[in-house]
């Protein structure tokens, strides 16, 4: 969760929501827009998603867990859909009912385009390319690497390794080309 996640908090005895600010410059919804009631919540839900998500929401809450989260489709203003991860904390009285819950809301595009970054980056198909061929442990110009400890690695060490040995960069080249 960051800062700009949009939190909310709602009192289960009287189904009464509330959200803050952030929940507009995420989605595009002022807390105004939002009715003070659980149903708006409910019906930003994409519907392929919306009973299974109900359905854990409403189990944790009976079965006594202190915590929720899930990984759902979220509908903003303009229509279109954000996955979202959601955490909740549930309030218990000292019967053990819930009171209320607070949670909050995390868009996860942001996280996922930084994945894409990470994986489509060469260092990461070079790491991927050496770390399977310590796994294979094959015959192969590589062989000299996979006697190393790779647990001591930095990632700057394997480029200053690449650097001197240029038949190393070549056979690479051609296996992430090729």
């Amino acid at each position: 969760m960051s800062a700009n996640d949009p939190i909310w908090d709602w009192d289960s005895s009287t189904n009464a929501l509330w959200w803050s600010l952030a929940i507009r410059a995420l989605f595009g919804i002022s807390p105004d827009e939002m009715t003070t009631s659980i149903e708006s919540w409910k019906g930003l839900i994409h519907s392929e998603n919306e009973d299974w998500v109900l359905e854990s929401i409403y189990e944790a809450i009976a079965s006594r867990r202190n915590a929720w989260t899930a990984e759902y489709r979220f509908q903003r203003k303009d229509g279109n859909y954000a996955e979202v991860f959601e955490r909740a904390f549930i309030v218990r009285d000292r019967n053990g009912l819930a009171t209320c819950m607070v949670g909050g809301m995390s868009d996860l595009r942001e996280r996922k385009q930084s994945k894409l970054r990470v994986e489509g980056a060469p260092h990461f198909k070079l790491m991927q390319w050496a770390v399977r061929a310590r796994n294979r442990r094959t015959q192969s110009p590589f062989r000299d690497l996979q006697d190393h400890r790779w647990d001591r690695w930095r990632p700057y060490s394997l480029c200053e390794l690449c650097r001197r040995k240029a038949s190393f960069v070549a056979s690479l080249c051609a296996n992430l080309l090729g």
